[in-house]
C-alpha cells in the first residue's frame, strides 16, 4: 500500500503524461507494492482534478 504522498505524485504523472500525451511505465512497475485500493485513489484524484 502507497502513501497518502505517493498517490498524490503517481496521480499526477499520470495527468502530466495525458496532457503531454507522453507514456509512463505502468505503475506497476515503478511500484510493485501498488494495491487496488491504491489505483482507485490515483484514479479518484484525478477525476475530482477534472471536476474543479
Amino acid at each position: 500500500m502507497l502513501t497518502a504522498d505517493q498517490r498524490v505524485d503517481l496521480a499526477d504523472r499520470l495527468y502530466a503524461a495525458e496532457r503531454t500525451r507522453t507514456p509512463i511505465p505502468p505503475l506497476i512497475t515503478t511500484h510493485p507494492e501498488i494495491d487496488v485500493v491504491d489505483a482507485y485513489e490515483i484514479q479518484l484524484h484525478n477525476i475530482r482534478r477534472r471536476n474543479r
